[in-house]
């Protein structure tokens, strides 16, 4: 967490200097998972399989072996004046594998600048995909185990940017 909130403050100081987050943040809204004390945290976990042997090796010898890595990161890029994604849809990053709900149904946790969101969709997501989409009108319920807003899409645009 004290990583993630480090790395919300430098999106910030980037943002105020003219640039725009391209990753992992689909939006330049206010950072919704900013990993304030007790809060929730951006971070992406990967398998250590991929993992250079030498790397391996040192996490163990430490007796700290890792069977998955989690990383905070954030990229940017220079703003050009009039850059502006479509108002109309609201654009969000996967930030989960699928999630088995209730009902027989499937769903994504994603960040977007109305914080965290539950997507339910019978549509496979990947992990780190950008998606656009509209959102459904009228009030959105909160899941009760995270109290992200639960977004049924049916329909959605791949990429960002």
């Amino acid at each position: 967490p004290k990583t993630a909130r480090l790395i919300s403050l430098l999106r910030d100081a980037f943002m105020r200097r003219g640039f725009s987050p391209i990753s992992p943040c689909p939006h330049t809204g206010n950072c919704p998972i900013t990993g304030q004390k007790g809060g929730k945290w951006c971070n992406w976990a990967f398998s250590t399989e991929d993992a250079p042997r030498a790397l391996l090796k040192l996490s163990e010898a430490a007796y700290l072996p890792k069977e998955r890595a989690v990383l905070s990161f954030l990229a940017l890029q220079k703003t050009a004046v009039g850059d502006r994604a479509e108002a109309e849809q609201m654009a969000v990053r996967v930030s989960s594998e699928k999630i088995r709900l209730a009902g027989n149904r499937s769903g994504y946790y994603a960040c977007s600048d109305m914080g965290l969101l539950l997507l339910q969709t019978d549509d496979k997501l990947d992990f780190g995909q950008c998606i656009r989409f509209s959102l459904p009108k009228g009030e959105l319920s909160t899941d009760r185990k995270t109290g992200a807003f639960i977004v049924p899409i049916k329909a959605f645009k791949s990429g960002c940017q």
